[in-house]
């Protein structure tokens, strides 16, 4: 599994130290399955435009990018067992739950991943 962290494109600031980002068809399948609350870092699935919570044991922040990074839909804890898309997006940010709002990420926010 690969690692980067998560900027503000805009300002720099550091959002995110450690952004996990799987790259075989087994961690991407795995992804946050078993994860506790609040104790999993961010997850980026690259080319993903749909998400289930099917086995998840908590709710998450789940943000949609275009290829550009641009923030295209913002969810806040998505609870277990439930699934999102978006179909303006190419990837999918998955967040420890407060995540969004405690980092101020909305809709048309440019986010880096470096």
């Amino acid at each position: 599994m690969n690692s980067r962290r998560l900027l503000c494109a805009t300002s720099g600031a550091l959002l995110a130290p450690l952004v996990l980002i799987p790259e075989s068809f087994a961690e991407r399948a795995s992804g946050l399955l078993g994860a506790r609350s609040g104790g999993h870092p961010a997850m980026l699935f690259r080319y993903c435009t749909m998400i289930h919570m099917f086995g998840m044991r908590v709710p998450i922040d789940v943000v949609f990018l275009n290829d550009l990074g641009e923030v295209t839909k913002v969810l806040s804890s998505l609870q277990p067992w439930r699934m999102a898309w978006c179909r303006r997006a190419a990837h999918t940010l998955e967040m420890p739950s407060g995540s969004v709002s405690r980092l101020g990420i909305i809709k048309g926010r440019r986010l880096e991943i470096c």
